[in-house]
């Protein structure tokens, strides 16, 4: 683990960099990277970029602090993290390159052996050697086989292939869909077209990470993104909705902290901090009617969530932060907020309707067949 402090905080970890700001009294997750893709930083005004394989990542920088060293702390970890890589890369090597001439040199002598077996199999007169031992020596001589001969194909190397070069993801159109299926003009979000494409694809390597999410369903051809938290009063609402969407789509939950402020991290992170496969269970008593009316102000806790360890609980409340960092840099305006993996902002109201979601989720299926 590589570790700088001025006044970020980033550290890397089982190639998951974690870039934390530590000033006013408290630390504040402003981003998780998985170092293991090949990223691109650069600097945007108050901003720091991430150009990754399935898009960019924007980290921003609080008021008041300098971007730019923000930019130096992660480029510096990162830097100092590729040569502990390449280090321990090239010892890995020679400790593979010695077992092979080992290997080589084993194999060599059994040729060696083998051709002498050969020899005394098919020549002719018998001889002595002087050293107590009989052999055959031939009128010809068999040829020594070669370093390539002997080697098995499996202790022979290839040259390795170049590394790709990194190519942003190039923007799509928008798919047509009907007029009552598009996004109203007033919803309020003021993300840019081509910039919700790469959400979708952020999206999706996150959830793929199961570190941030709440997974309702999975093996659909389509994927609902949501953020949602649990004290908002529309999200308790829509609950039903998305556990029926669950049986035709892929329903990922991004739980956020934005409306019920401690009462929701409260909740959430107990959620979290539980196997992935355990978050649902605890995530629907969150939304249970009547749920916390005798525990107003009190934790929240699943009976699943309470039997997890404190110390388990340290992953969780940083992807809780990474959440709601994405949150704003995408500028969601509310919850629930539902995202189709084409980039699509999907209304409350389609999907309440399981006809209307249906037919919205096909719409661009059709216009991505005709393309």
């Amino acid at each position: 683990m590589q570790t700088i402090t001025l006044p970020f905080q980033v550290t890397i970890a089982q190639e998951l960099m974690t870039i934390t700001y530590l000033g006013n009294g408290h630390a504040q997750v402003l981003g998780l990277i998985d170092v293991s893709q090949r990223c691109h930083f650069s600097l945007d005004g108050q901003n720091v970029i991430c150009i990754g394989e399935l898009g960019q990542l924007v980290i921003q920088a609080p008021e008041h602090t300098d971007a730019a060293v923000l930019l130096d702390c992660i480029v510096s970890v990162v830097t100092s993290h590729k040569k502990s890589e390449q280090r321990r890369v090239v010892k890995e090597t020679r400790r593979k390159t010695r077992r092979a001439y080992i290997a080589m040199a084993g194999l060599t002598l059994a040729m060696g052996a083998l051709a002498v077996a050969v020899k005394s199999e098919f020549s002719g007169s018998r001889v002595y050697t002087g050293l107590g031992n009989a052999s055959y020596q031939g009128s010809t001589a068999m040829p020594a086989p070669s370093i390539a001969q002997a080697l098995p194909p499996t202790l022979k190397t290839t040259p390795p292939a170049a590394p790709l070069a990194l190519t942003p993801p190039l923007p799509q159109e928008r798919p047509d869909v009907p007029d009552e299926l598009a996004d109203s003009p007033t919803d309020g979000w003021t993300l840019p077209d081509a910039a919700r494409k790469d959400l979708s694809a952020n999206l999706r390597m996150a959830a793929e990470r199961k570190l941030f999410t709440v997974e309702y369903s999975s093996g659909h051809a389509r994927t609902l993104y949501v953020f949602a938290d649990p004290e908002c009063p529309n999200c308790q609402r829509m609950e039903p909705a998305l556990e029926a969407a669950a049986k035709d789509f892929n329903v990922i939950v991004f739980p956020v902290a934005v409306i019920g402020g401690e009462r929701s991290i409260a909740s959430i992170t107990p959620v979290l901090c539980l196997p992935p496969e355990q978050r649902k269970a605890a995530w629907s008593e969150l939304f249970d009617v009547g749920h916390g009316v005798m525990d107003l102000g009190k934790p929240k806790e699943s009976k699943e969530s309470a039997a997890v360890e404190p110390g388990d609980c340290d992953i969780a409340g940083k992807a809780l932060g990474v959440n709601e960092v994405a949150y704003q840099t995408y500028r969601i305006p509310g919850t629930p907020w539902a995202i189709a993996d084409d980039g699509r902002h999907v209304t409350q109201a389609v999907l309440q309707n399981p006809r209307s979601l249906q037919t919205f989720m096909s719409a661009a299926e059709v216009s991505h067949a005709a393309q």
